[in-house]
């Protein structure tokens, strides 16, 4: 059996330990599915210690990417442009948006729900910062209380132990405002959906989800 860690971790022909680089392969994918009118299930680690240990989040277990654009989409953000920002639709100080994303998209209004901020964090062989974990839940609740709604969304694999602790403490704190998205499903939706990039073989790479079976349900 094997998870996604392990390809991050071995050399495969692709960059492995790169954030950079898995990040900008994942706006690429979100930007395929807003043309093809795609989704993305979200995740949430449940309270158990054997498996499954993820199942479909609750109240919302998919991410509609239908007509996202370009311009709904900033990767890696730089953080004085980010403070900048929510400070001019939220007035919100640069102690609680100064920091960068790996990667922020836009969503239009939906029903009676205003548009939508979701905050993506990719990590790939280490876990998130103290700093990540303090700012990103004072961020998203900073908005949701000033009336502009937030999402924090995790990207990982089901093999990184130690975000999988992370992950549960940040459930306990942003609650239905948080997510995971899982590297092993991800994967799985760019080899069935059609997206074709030079140089990547997605379903070489399925190998690298077979743990998504046994952990998640």
């Amino acid at each position: 059996m094997a998870n996604f860690k392990h390809l991050f971790e071995k050399t495969s022909g692709l960059p492995k330990s790169s954030e950079s680089f898995w990040t900008s392969l994942f706006a690429l994918y979100v930007l395929h599915l807003g043309r093809t009118n795609g989704m993305i299930k979200v995740w949430e680690r449940l309270d158990s210690d054997k498996a499954p240990y993820y199942g479909p989040r609750k109240g919302s277990s998919s991410l509609d990417l239908s007509g996202l654009k370009f311009e709904d989409v900033s990767v890696e953000p730089k953080a004085h442009a980010t403070a900048c920002y929510f400070k001019l639709v939220a007035g919100l100080s640069a102690e609680d948006s100064g920091f960068e994303p790996d990667l922020v998209l836009w969503r239009p209004p939906s029903g009676s729900s205003g548009p939508t901020y979701l905050f993506v964090e990719n990590k790939i062989t280490q876990k998130l910062q103290q700093n990540q974990m303090q700012n990103y839940p004072r961020l998203v609740k900073s908005l949701n209380k000033k009336g502009t709604k937030a999402e924090f969304l995790l990207l990982m694999s089901v093999g990184s132990n130690e975000v999988d602790r992370q992950a549960r403490i940040l459930k306990t704190q942003l609650g239905p405002c948080f997510g995971l998205l899982l590297w092993e499903d991800i994967l799985r939706g760019m080899s069935r959906s059609g997206l074709v990039l030079p140089g990547i073989d997605f379903q070489q790479l399925d190998k690298f989800t077979e743990d998504l079976d046994m952990d998640a349900a």
